[in-house]
């Protein structure tokens, strides 16, 4: 899917004074990269706008600084001639904050994203393209094509996004251009090293739950998964973001999709899908999630759902292997 460009998104920009910028619910390194790079990038290029970071960063990717701005010191002037831009995401229900849009105070709405789903808030402006990798990788890609500076600060917040969004340059969106962008980022004083040290380095606990992970995880015809119950939770002091990792379960000899079903404080459970080749989405969509063909994910609140959605993966992956013969 395709809707607008990055002039589109330009141009609302330079149109109006206050830009409020805001990411989704359970925040990621490409939701909370592309919000604070566009933000950066607007400081630096349109220095009299006032940028307003609106969200929650849940403390993730504490190495880099994500400090949102307090809405209870927001006045009326604050939201004159403004633009809100939702960035990697689109419904409200998927939206961190989502009250301040709600609130019908913002003059337009813009949307900056690589997923192709619907939404149901009346986007003035529109930039949506699933053939990015990232919608860090769209902020880059803007900032290119647009000819904007660009510092070492804005390029380290833009490349982290495309970095984990990609799944590291691993997942079948990264394109030439995924390269282009991150190589362009390269000129302006970005350390890579830094970011890849950063997220590759692991914890104790983060060791102990790789450990129980892959002594405890289950499998059948080419699906692979581990339930991240309370238990293992709270036995290790996992964080949010220690007990999201299904990544340690990628890639294990043939198996082509692999699940993390995690508990949730609020009593739901959490589904992460990955796949090195079935469109894993197509699950997500029906339990009323999404996301993209190979990385996608859901919200059930059932786990007698648990062994419905590993069937319906085993299934995924016949109809893959017979049409891929």
């Amino acid at each position: 899917m395709k809707k607008g460009t990055y002039n589109t998104i330009k141009n609302a920009i330079e149109m109006h004074d206050n830009i409020f910028i805001f990411h989704h619910i359970r925040p990621d390194g490409d939701c909370l990269g592309s919000q604070f790079g566009l933000g950066e990038l607007i400081k630096l290029n349109y220095p009299k706008k006032k940028v307003f970071y609106i969200g929650d960063s849940k403390g993730i990717l504490s190495f880099l600084d994500f400090t949102h701005y307090d809405e209870s010191k927001l006045t009326e002037k604050d939201f004159k001639n403004s633009l809100g831009i939702v960035v990697d995401a689109s419904s409200s229900d998927r939206l961190e904050k989502k009250e301040l849009i709600l609130s019908g105070k913002i003059s337009a709405m813009a949307r900056l994203d690589h997923h192709p789903n619907g939404a149901d808030i009346d986007y003035k402006y529109n930039w949506i393209d699933a053939s990015y990798a990232a919608a860090a990788e769209m902020v880059g890609y803007l900032a290119m094509k647009a000819k904007w500076k660009i510092d070492a600060h804005a390029a380290e917040y833009i490349y982290t996004g495309i970095y984990t969004d990609s799944g590291r340059f691993f997942y079948s969106d990264t394109s030439k251009r995924t390269f282009v962008v991150a190589a362009h980022l390269m000129k302006y004083g970005l350390n890579i090293h830094k970011i890849h040290q950063e997220l590759s380095g692991k914890t104790m606990k983060e060791i102990k739950f790789h450990g129980e992970v892959l002594s405890n995880f289950e499998s059948k015809e080419k699906v692979i998964w581990y339930y991240v119950k309370n238990d293992v939770i709270e036995k290790l002091n996992l964080s949010y973001e220690e007990a999201n990792q299904v990544n340690i379960l990628a890639n294990i000899e043939d198996n082509r999709i692999w699940i993390f079903f995690i508990d949730q404080p609020d009593g739901e459970i959490r589904v992460r899908l990955r796949s090195n080749g079935p469109k894993v989405n197509l699950i997500g969509r029906e339990y009323g999630g999404g996301g993209h063909d190979n990385a996608s994910g859901a919200m059930i609140s059932d786990p007698a759902l648990i062994p419905e959605i590993v069937e319906k993966a085993i299934k995924l992956i016949k109809d893959f292997e017979n049409e891929n013969r």
